[in-house]
């Protein structure tokens, strides 16, 4: 035994303890999503630094299909306790305003304090029985609605999913040991994992969010697969110690190689991918140590344990014995190519955050309303550095500008200063220009609602905002394309900025993380597997089983209806990760002199099936879910696991022994 039995008394006990103090701990864990969440580095110091140099304000718009009455009589009673809260309606609004914004049926709400008040008025809204009809009656946009509806989704993942499938997880496991105690043993390592998780959020980050929140349950099926192989092979061996000693090499290297899976992913631009892969990572390392010293623990226990079933039939077993032709596997990588290749081009790529959610939601069609009906939504801030010789000429020119863009981009809305001082001066000259004088431009200048002057200030940089109706990144290339051909026929120094635009720039870069990703974990873990190995066929066989899966799930893609998205483009990574666990251990016995087929099938065969099998159905659990991102990123990681299943028992061992496709001998 590596550990004496008063030690092993105690390191149960201690388990036990920590298990119940991170549950306890992590209860109260709150998920907080921030607009920033789904931006790269440079996108958020680009971002802060829009925001800090304009004062912009978090807003809100409420919008009613009938009448304000009601709404407006719940915000005056909140207005009185939040004096800082500043509103824009139609009796404070000058009426030639409404050329851009549309207050007839709507409020504006501005604070200058972040989401967190506004988001408790809408909660406040939700819960009021005469307003609560989001999406129906009333409907709303701005960050704080978008962030608190994200936030409710990762609750919802918290608090509902993962239990769900924690509890669909015990109840497989108990059908398949046929051991109540056995399950628990096996079952308790990798809960205390997912707690683990839990409770490192908590303390380092402070908050879960919609990205991280999948973190613990990834942690407990890496650590279900590891105690699970450990089990398998300890039945054969009889105790976890002889199986650990058995399987030192590769429980060693799929450790390793799922750290690298993910941790790669801290390559990505975008900040929340890049932290989700080395926070996963840090925790694989951590918790698999605690699960094998768990193993080893109650090693004392293996009569519980170690009982023996036919957990798979044997007709089952006998047929994952035989493996795929040479000619097959050819057929199969040609066809795979041609197939993925094709549908590639035809996957779409879902940068527009506001069609994550479901349509249950109202999310999409309320902006659509607002946008068309009230104000529409910031998709491009443009920050133009003025030339200094004449201001009044410098705002001439500017104005000249602003109405070739609207002539280029009539779909588009214009909000400047400019812009606020046409409509201001309409109603004296009964045409929307600004005056040539800049005594006449200041004075009304100062007619404006000064949270509207505030945003838009007479500086050197100056604003322009261009709004519309939510679009994807194509559309969105299209209007970046005209903005440019317009600017350049000016001469103004200028750079795009605001969260739509940063959105657009690090959803874009969703494929580059993909491909950049997977292509330096599949690089640094079949090197190592040819310098543990030591035999080229192994680099090329662990190229080959995991470049052509890939190639397959772009048909399945296609034919599921997915797309590639900020959670889907991590499960290439996330998949390789999983997968080469069981390759590790294939590639193990596969390498032995005398391989014995009952060995082969019993230690090796039957927990990759189960695993792969169990992991298949917990992702799939995600289908559940309303949220794009997460439903699709369950559907993806799912159906890539059982694709790498086929793979590692099928193709894997006859690529291996290529002519000597019969070498595992028949165990006596």
């Amino acid at each position: 035994m590596f550990l004496s039995q008063k030690k092993s008394v105690f390191y149960i006990v201690t388990t036990v303890l920590l298990l119940v103090f991170c549950f306890v701990y992590s209860m109260d864990l709150v998920q907080k999503n921030k607009e920033s969440l789904f931006l790269t580095n440079s996108g958020k110091q680009e971002y802060a630094s829009f925001l800090n140099n304009f004062k912009e304000s978090t807003y809100l718009v409420i919008q009613s299909d009938s009448h304000l009455q009601n709404i407006s009589t719940f915000l005056d009673e909140k207005l009185i306790s939040l004096p800082e809260l500043k509103v824009l309606t139609s009796n404070n609004t000058p009426k030639e305003l409404s050329q851009i914004i549309k207050l007839d049926r709507a409020i504006i709400l501005f604070s200058e304090k972040g989401d967190e008040q506004l988001k408790t008025i809408i909660e406040q809204i939700f819960s009021n029985a005469e307003l609560g009809k989001i999406g129906k009656e009333y409907h709303l946009i701005g960050v704080p609605y978008t962030n608190l509806l994200l936030d409710r989704y990762s609750k919802d993942i918290k608090d509902k999913l993962f239990p769900a499938i924690y509890l669909g997880i015990f109840v497989l496991l108990c059908i398949l040991l046929r051991s109540f105690f056995s399950t628990i043993c096996l079952y308790l390592p990798c809960v205390l994992s997912s707690l683990i998780s839990l409770s490192f959020i908590k303390f380092f980050l402070g908050s879960s969010n919609l990205v991280n929140s999948v973190v613990p349950l990834l942690v407990f099926v890496v650590n279900l697969a590891l105690v699970l192989h450990l089990y398998f092979t300890a039945i054969e061996f009889k105790t976890f110690k002889s199986a650990l000693l058995e399987k030192r090499r590769p429980v060693f290297l799929t450790i390793l190689t799922t750290v690298i899976g993910f941790s790669t992913l801290y390559l990505s631009d975008l900040s929340a991918i890049s932290e989700f892969g080395i926070l996963t990572g840090i925790l694989i390392v951590v918790t698999s140590l605690i699960s094998i010293g768990w193993l080893l623990a109650i090693d004392s226990l293996k009569r519980f344990c170690l009982e023996s079933y036919d957990i798979i039939p044997e007709s089952i077993l006998s047929r994952l014995k035989n493996f795929f032709s040479i000619k097959s596997i050819i057929f199969l990588f040609i066809c795979s190519i041609v197939i993925g290749i094709w549908s590639y081009g035809k996957i779409p790529i879902l940068t527009d955050a506001n069609r994550y959610f479901p349509q249950s939601s109202g999310m999409l069609s309320s902006m659509n309303k607002v946008a068309s009906e009230v104000l529409g939504i910031p998709l491009v801030e443009i920050v133009v550095k003025r030339k200094k010789e004449n201001k009044m000429q410098d705002l001439l020119m500017l104005e000249k500008l602003e109405r070739d863009l609207i002539k280029e981009m009539p779909e588009m809305k214009v909000l400047s200063l400019n812009r606020l001082i046409q409509i201001a001066n309409s109603k004296y000259i009964g045409k929307s220009q600004i005056p040539s004088f800049l005594i006449s431009y200041n004075t009304l200048r100062s007619q404006i609602p000064s949270i509207l002057r505030e945003g838009y200030p007479l500086a050197d940089d100056y604003r322009i905002t261009l709004t519309g109706s939510p679009i994807n990144v194509h559309e969105y290339e299209k209007i970046i394309l005209k903005l440019r051909k317009t600017f350049e026929q000016y001469g103004y120094e200028y750079e795009v900025n605001g969260l739509y635009h940063h959105l657009m720039v690090a959803q874009k870069n969703m494929i580059a993380t993909l491909f950049k990703s997977f292509s330096v974990s599949l690089l640094l873990i079949s090197t190592i597997a040819l310098i543990v190995f030591r035999k080229i066929r192994v680099f090329v066989i662990f190229i080959s089983v995991n470049i052509i899966p890939v190639f397959i799930s772009f048909g399945l893609f296609y034919i599921l209806g997915l797309s590639f998205n900020i959670a889907t483009v991590m499960t290439y990574s996330i998949s390789l990760g999983l997968i080469v666990d069981s390759s590790f251990h294939i590639l193990e016995v596969l390498d032995k002199k005398g391989l014995r087929l009952a060995l082969y099938l019993n230690t090796v065969v039957k927990p990759i099936l189960i695993t792969s099998l169990v992991l298949a159905i917990c992702f799939f659990m995600f289908g559940f879910n309303d949220f794009l991102p997460i439903k699709q990123f369950g559907i993806a990681l799912g159906t890539i696991i059982l694709i790498g299943l086929v793979f590692d028992l099928k193709v894997l061992p006859s690529l291996y022994f290529f002519s000597r496709p019969n070498t595992i001998k028949k165990y006596k």
